[in-house]
């Protein structure tokens, strides 16, 4: 009974390799058949030239189609570089997808207060990737299902069939263990339980999973043959509607586009989808846009902590331990005949002076800082991360950061005050100006002021 088990454990395992690589190969697409480009979001050029893996290029390419359809005033005051504003009327013409009356929410709430630079809105999504592109990201692809383009990994026929071998496999082992022992059932059924929530997980990673249809692989396949080198728009082109729908599809289609902003999460270090099934990355961007100034500019997000340069506790304890240590050598060296030990000391002691110099001024520096401040500043970020919490290595946070019009804070909320902050919000947030390191925020209406 355990041979006939394992063997069909085997045969199992086989055949879902091959499904597996079976589903991996797209269908052929026809570069003249299935829907055209002309009436197709930008979003889901870029979901099927992508192979159903989404990207930040979706997002961008879905600012550019809004402008296309007159949602936003989309103009070029320098080659290359484009700028959004909203219409004067602010009227909607509907018949928007999901995904892209989000991303035009954003848009109108950025925007509000004037135009602002097309690289400023297409990396919003960067900015708050566990809010905004998650939502954006699950929206395409359910836009992607509904039109026929793309479909589950697995059809219902196969999903049923694997699911019923796996348990099959399961009950197989679980007779193989109760066969081989008089008494007892708790090895047996711990033993089938094992193998079936194995083989169930095999399958269940598949089903969160895409795959392009026909009419995706069409779909795909004009895209590509459309854009021939690229050639679909340059800088200086204008942005008539059909030229910004064909500078959305090349971006969408990722054609060597010269435009400002064409790849979010390349300024922010943050890598947006590039998955077949929903991704949410989980790491802290190393920049994001604020207009706490008064005009839009990428500031630095660093950890929250005193900078290295900054911290005067380093070079005066390292001072101090090469003092102590050119005092016990010296003393040390008392008892050997020969010239005087401070000829060789003397460069040591130097260094060691230098450097309680440095610490004493960055020590001045540090304490000339209150130890703790109140002020208002803009939530430019916000993510998620998973770190290491020592015992438990699966720790969740939740982190944003803000802008005060200087300089970039960090901190840590609970979920309940995660899922409230919105990016381009101003908060009032208190901080320890000395380890720049934010201890707790306000999100009721904020009051001007500075820092410190």
């Amino acid at each position: 009974m355990l041979g006939m088990a394992l063997g069909a454990g085997l045969i199992w395992l086989v055949i879902f390799i091959l499904v597996t690589l079976q589903t991996r190969v797209p269908p052929r697409g026809r570069a003249g058949g299935g829907p055209g480009l002309v009436g197709i979001p930008a979003a889901l050029v870029n979901l099927v030239a992508t192979q159903g893996r989404l990207d930040g290029a979706a997002y961008a390419a879905t600012i550019l189609d809004l402008g296309s359809h007159g949602e936003l005033v989309i103009t070029e005051p320098a080659p290359g570089r484009l700028e959004c504003g909203l219409p004067r009327s602010g009227l909607a013409l509907g018949g928007l997808a999901d995904f892209e009356e989000l991303v035009l929410g954003v848009a109108r709430t950025q925007a509000g207060r004037g135009p602002l630079p097309f690289e400023v809105l297409a990396e919003s999504a960067a900015a708050d990737a566990p809010g905004l592109w998650a939502s954006f990201e699950k929206a395409v692809r359910e836009a992607g299902r509904q039109r026929g383009l793309t479909r589950p990994r697995l059809s219902r026929l196969v999903l049923t069939g694997l699911l019923l071998g796996a348990f099959g496999v399961a009950l197989l082992i679980f007779l193989a263990e109760y066969g081989r022992r008089t008494a007892g059932l708790a090895a047996p059924v711990f033993a089938g339980t094992v193998v079936a929530v194995i083989f169930t997980s095999f399958v269940g990673s598949l089903t969160k999973q895409d795959r392009l249809t026909e009419a995706g692989a069409d779909l795909a396949a004009q895209a590509r043959s459309g854009l021939p080198g690229g050639a679909a728009w340059s800088p200086g082109a204008g942005t008539a509607p059909a030229a910004l729908h064909m500078l959305a599809v090349a971006v969408a289609a990722h054609a060597p586009v010269p435009l400002a902003g064409a790849e979010p999460g390349r300024q922010s270090g943050i890598r947006l989808g590039g998955q077949r099934d929903a991704s949410q990355p989980g790491r802290r961007p190393r920049a994001a846009w604020s207009s706490m100034s008064g005009e839009w500019r990428l500031v630095p997000i660093r950890s929250p902590g005193i900078p290295l340069l900054s911290n005067p506790f380093i070079p005066l304890s390292l001072a101090a331990a090469l003092t102590l240590a050119v005092l016990i050598i010296a003393v040390a060296m008392r008892g050997f005949p020969g010239g005087s030990p401070w000829s060789v000391l003397i460069i040591p002691l130097l260094i060691a002076i230098a450097l309680a110099v440095f610490g004493l001024a960055a020590l001045s520096r540090y304490l000339a800082r209150p130890a703790m401040a109140s002020f208002t500043a803009q939530v430019v970020a916000r993510w998620e991360e998973d770190i290491d919490g020592g015992e438990n290595p699966n720790v969740h946070v939740y982190r944003y950061a803000v802008d005060d019009g200087q300089q970039t804070w960090c901190g840590e909320v609970s979920q309940a005050h995660f899922a409230r902050i919105r990016v381009g919000e101003l908060v009032q947030v208190r901080a320890e100006p000395r380890s720049r390191t934010l201890t707790s925020v306000e999100l009721g209406p904020a009051v001007p002021g500075r820092p410190w």
